[in-house]
């Protein structure tokens, strides 16, 4: 059983390399999130059924891909794909991946939130700088 489990990797690890040339639009030996999700429908039904072989979801690719994009290029060569959903992960890796990808989130949506509230406290201490300025113009006698 676990000998066709592995033939079964190794097949899928393959059909994925060739899928991949397929989806790259403009050849230049990576995949981009876009070129792997937006596959046409045949191409795409091919990567779910490689991506069922792998134990993992088509749906989870989106939510995968900033998390093996390791160098944060926006996208993956052929082989770091490979390697990546090829690895002999269980379910617990599996979990922390997904938990590192949503803590990530987390930690853009707490850094735009501090940022829009900088930005408002900022724009609070110039429009008081502004009245100070404007008070004390009004004071100033004109020649």
């Amino acid at each position: 059983k676990e000998q066709e489990r592995l033939e079964a990797r190794i097949k899928a690890q393959e059909s994925l390399r060739l899928l991949c040339r397929s989806l790259d639009r403009d050849s230049d030996g990576r995949i981009t999130e876009e070129e792997l999700l937006g596959a046409n429908s045949s191409n795409r039904s091919a990567l779910r059924d490689i991506l069922h072989v792998l134990g993992i979801d088509i749906n989870d690719m989106r939510a995968l891909m900033p998390v093996l994009d390791v160098d944060d290029s926006g996208d993956l060569s052929y082989e770091e794909l490979v390697a990546c959903i090829n690895s002999d992960e269980d379910i617990l890796k599996r979990q922390a991946i997904m938990m590192k990808h949503q803590t990530a989130s987390l930690s853009n949506r707490i850094q735009a939130h501090i940022e829009e509230h900088v930005a408002e406290l900022v724009r609070g201490v110039t429009g008081l700088e502004d009245k100070t300025l404007r008070g004390k113009a009004a004071n100033t006698p004109s020649d």
